[in-house]
């Protein structure tokens, strides 16, 4: 078997482990998920510890920090308002301003404030994050970057900016 057979057939295998489908989408319920970028499964959401906070990241100790559990907080008009809460972390998730254009997402402690809760909604066969202080601000994954990050912009419905959301 040549080099080139055996590599063909080790990327299959990793792609059909990291298939994801639109039909795999469902609503949200309570319990923990798995969340992955629909145009790059590889890259899940694992924000850093924002700083203010005085916690220090875990992400070196082996904690698997890709754990989210969907906290209902309310209903508006637009739709369900969650918190995204790290199960490992105990942490929820925020927006991080990195300079007065761009809006990543890191961690930060839980609160009720808009600035930490997010309207997820159903959207290509997987689900948009929008923040409900600004749904016009939405996350998305920076895939052209050397290392993806997840950042928050005015994007429209398009695969960097649906997310698959597994159920664990």
């Amino acid at each position: 078997m040549s080099a080139r057979t055996v590599l063909v057939i080790v990327a299959t295998i990793l792609l059909a482990m990291f298939a994801i489908t639109p039909a795999d989408a469902e609503p949200l319920r309570g319990g923990r998920y798995r969340i992955f970028l629909e145009s790059q499964p590889a890259l899940t959401l694992r924000p850093a510890v924002a700083p203010e906070t005085g916690v220090r990241s875990i992400a070196d100790t082996g904690a698997d920090l890709n754990q989210w559990e969907p906290v209902l907080i309310t209903y508006r008009p637009a739709g369900p308002v969650f918190q995204l809460l790290n199960s490992s972390t105990r942490l929820c998730l925020h927006p991080v301003q990195l300079d007065p254009l761009t809006y990543s997402v890191g961690q930060n402690l839980c609160g009720v404030a808009d600035t930490g809760l997010w309207y997820v909604s159903e959207t290509g066969g997987n689900h948009r994050v929008s923040l409900a202080s600004d749904p016009s601000l939405t996350l998305y994954g920076d895939t052209a970057s050397a290392a993806p990050v997840a950042l928050l912009g005015r994007v429209g419905d398009e695969p960097r900016a649906r997310w698959v959301f597994r159920r664990l």
